[in-house]
């Protein structure tokens, strides 16, 4: 696997290894110039390659992220980009996919992390996703997303899984019925050793229905962002259907 990075900055390609060192293992890294991304042009599609860029300067690190857009062997950083609603709607219509609106050695290496586990199953299908977010919490938002996936997993002939994201607030297991002793919470604080045997003894099954659902009311609680993103990162490699229900208070996940 190859790591690039595009930067005018010689200081960025420095932090980023300094960042990974220790904790990635590269056949090459390669330091680029936002000139330079043609480059990446010429790397077939048996060269995986983790591409970082400083969105720093967006005008000139647009168009190095536009040239490998669809490009399944190459999974994209913007790093300093997407700190506004606007700037991450140009970044995923680029086609990137993780954007860190700072540099921070830790975020770093959880978004190469992610993109090393996506280069790993290039190729792989992947569920479809959908998410409810209310307009305001107490709309209906929950009712609709449980019924609605409810629905969908009667209608399928394969298990459809709906996570409630909702950890404060959540009504999945009540609206559900579902009898079980874990909720989502205990997957997201065991969502770093995931596997076959552990998400089967975690997940609630109601037919051809999955569930991860709401736990009890716990305020004090802080679950990282990194764990959400495991969490669906897992899920969505096991099933060919899945529904996430958001919480209507707007919280970063």
């Amino acid at each position: 696997m190859i790591l690039a990075t595009v930067s005018s900055d010689p200081n960025f390609h420095k932090d980023v290894r300094a960042s990974l060192d220790g904790h990635f293992r590269f056949d090459a890294t390669w330091d680029l110039n936002y000139a330079d991304g043609s480059r990446l042009r010429g790397l077939s599609p048996e060269n995986h390659c983790i591409l970082i860029v400083d969105f720093a300067e967006p005008a000139l690190a647009m168009p190095v992220a536009r040239v490998v857009d669809g490009r399944a062997q190459i999974a994209v950083i913007a790093v300093k980009g997407g700190a506004s609603r606007e700037d991450l709607l140009q970044l995923m219509q680029a086609g990137v996919r993780e954007a860190l609106p700072s540099f921070t050695q830790r975020e770093i290496r959880q978004a190469a992390t992610r993109a090393a586990s996506t280069l790993a199953t290039a190729g792989a299908t992947l569920a479809e996703l959908y998410a409810f977010m209310p307009a305001k919490p107490g709309c209906g938002g929950t009712t609709l997303a449980t019924y609605s996936t409810a629905m969908a997993a009667q209608l399928s002939t394969e298990p459809t899984l709906l996570l409630d994201f909702d950890i404060r607030l959540g009504v999945t297991s009540f609206l559900l019925k579902a009898e079980g002793a874990h909720t989502i919470v205990d997957a997201l604080l065991q969502s770093d050793r995931l596997d076959v045997d552990l998400w089967s003894s975690l997940v609630s099954q109601i037919k051809n229905l999955h569930l991860l659902g709401s736990g009890p009311m716990d305020f004090g609680r802080h679950v990282g962002n990194e764990r959400f993103m495991e969490l669906l990162d897992f899920a969505v490699r096991r099933y060919s259907l899945v529904v996430v229900d958001l919480p209507g208070t707007m919280e970063d996940q």
